[in-house]
């Protein structure tokens, strides 16, 4: 990045602040001598332009400082730069820096005790000594940079929001096929082997040809279908195979829950007979 001095009487000078790759973010200073001047420009661009995207603006802006108080003989202007986070290059403050000399004068002594008897000093009074001193004075500067207007940045955002949109949809609408996919292989296996006996044969081969068909539809006309598409797909297919798989649970949990009733039905019986003995 590259910062152009431009002065009143048309002098110019330019001068590399922040080189290709520099860290971010970074700030730096740049001290500028100025005689007899209430304001001059700065102007930003990219070093390389050749770079950048084709039909980039090389321009990152300008910076007018302004009512500079015009002073005996240089005066020296602190131009702040910093590269944000971003790396967009902010200009915090501008600073005009006066270095004046100052006379000091030494500190009185104090008065001596009127009891006190020891003799009186003689050696040389202290002389005052010229101390040198600056004054900082922020000086007004307006920048001028490219950026969007909120028209541009709304449409932008509205933009995105779409964009992410799309992306959720055509994920969803992946996951939804792959889902009936998965379902159709998954109940062709299981029709020939622990769901046969929980469906009639006339049902098992009604849905064998089913999911031949869904299988068929998936990779030629449901290839490119709606995510809702899927889901209808997936939906009636569920119909035939979820309650065949219910009955295969049941099957499972079933002898369990029976044991578990006969185990209460017993402890019942003993009580209401009387022949549970008393602790």
């Amino acid at each position: 990045m590259e910062l152009d001095e431009a002065a009143s009487e048309g002098v110019s000078s330019t001068n590399t602040i922040f080189p290709i790759r520099n860290p971010i973010p970074s700030s730096k200073v740049i001290t500028l001598k100025r005689a007899n001047q209430t304001g001059f420009e700065i102007h930003a661009s990219y070093e390389r332009p050749e770079l950048l995207s084709p039909g980039a603006n090389v321009e990152i802006g300008k910076f007018y400082i302004q009512d500079i108080p015009i002073k005996e003989g240089p005066t020296r202007v602190k131009v702040s730069a910093k590269l944000n986070i971003h790396g967009i290059l902010v200009v915090p403050s501008v600073q005009l820096i006066e270095e004046f000399e100052e006379i000091e004068q030494p500190k009185e002594a104090k008065p001596a005790d009127a009891a006190q008897t020891e003799p009186m000093d003689t050696t040389e009074a202290p002389k005052p000594k010229v101390v040198k001193k600056t004054h900082r004075t922020e000086l007004k500067f307006r920048s001028l940079v490219s950026e969007f207007s909120d028209a541009v940045i709304q449409e932008n955002i509205e933009s995105e929001v779409q964009i992410t949109n799309q992306d959720r949809i055509l994920m969803e609408t992946a996951e939804k096929k792959n889902a009936v996919e998965s379902y159709i292989y998954e109940m062709r296996e299981k029709l020939e082997g622990e769901l046969a006996p929980f469906i009639t044969p006339e049902v098992q081969e009604l849905f064998l040809g089913q999911l031949t068909d869904a299988e068929n539809w998936l990779y030629e006309d449901g290839e490119d279908a709606t995510k809702s598409e899927y889901a209808a797909k997936l939906e009636s297919l569920h119909k035939v195979g979820e309650p065949a798989k219910l009955r295969l649970r049941e099957s499972e949990t079933l002898p369990v829950a029976i044991d578990n009733l006969n185990q209460v039905l017993a402890r019942l019986h003993a009580t209401a007979t009387g022949s549970v003995s008393n602790p």
